[in-house]
């Protein structure tokens, strides 16, 4: 019989190798980065959220809906110093896109 901890894991598992799965159809498609990072925010792997951020800025550098993703990850999360760090540096890459000057609270 299994215990409740076993269950919840292995669901926890299955919704990671979706999202996961997510990413492999549909490589170049920004909409479908948010859920695996979301969902590792929401199970405390920042690392991991992170990770993923940072490999969609890299894949799909050329897409602002790709680029800004982490910056807005870290906003979110009330990561401030690193969101302010991420929107200079995507200023200063990308200096006609104006959605990666935005104002950072308490900065």
């Amino acid at each position: 019989m299994l215990d409740l901890f076993t269950v919840s894991r292995s669901g926890l598992l299955d919704t990671e190798k979706e999202f996961q799965a997510a990413i492999g159809v549909a490589p170049q498609d920004p909409l479908r980065g948010p859920l695996l990072p979301d969902f590792y925010y929401s199970q405390g792997q920042v690392a991991q959220a992170e990770q993923v951020l940072t490999d969609a800025k890299n894949q799909l550098g050329s897409n602002p809906a790709a680029y800004i993703m982490l910056g807005n990850a870290y906003l979110a999360h009330g990561q401030m110093d690193k969101a302010l760090a991420e929107f200079s540096s995507l200023s200063a890459n990308y200096p006609d896109d104006l959605s990666v000057r935005r104002p950072i609270p308490n900065c």
